[in-house]
């Protein structure tokens, strides 16, 4: 998806157990998988990917969703 879309400016894994499997990841071959791509590995090692350990996104999703949405 990644190359698909152009991402450039990072991957952020989130939400459910995904911070519980942090140190999993790590020592997983997952970055191995996700960069072998061939030719375009290169351009997949120019994207960060990075994993998010806040608990309350949702929270703060819709927070912002509702200050963007409000009536005044």
């Amino acid at each position: 998806m990644a190359l698909l879309y152009g991402v450039q400016g990072g991957i952020y894994l989130a939400g459910g157990i995904l911070p519980k499997l942090g140190q999993f990841l790590i020592g997983s071959t997952f970055v191995e998988r996700f960069l072998n791509k061939g030719p375009m590995a290169k351009a997949l090692q120019r994207i960060p990917v990075k994993l998010v350990e806040h608990g309350q996104l949702g929270v703060i999703g819709a927070a912002s969703w509702y200050l963007q949405h409000r009536s005044t």
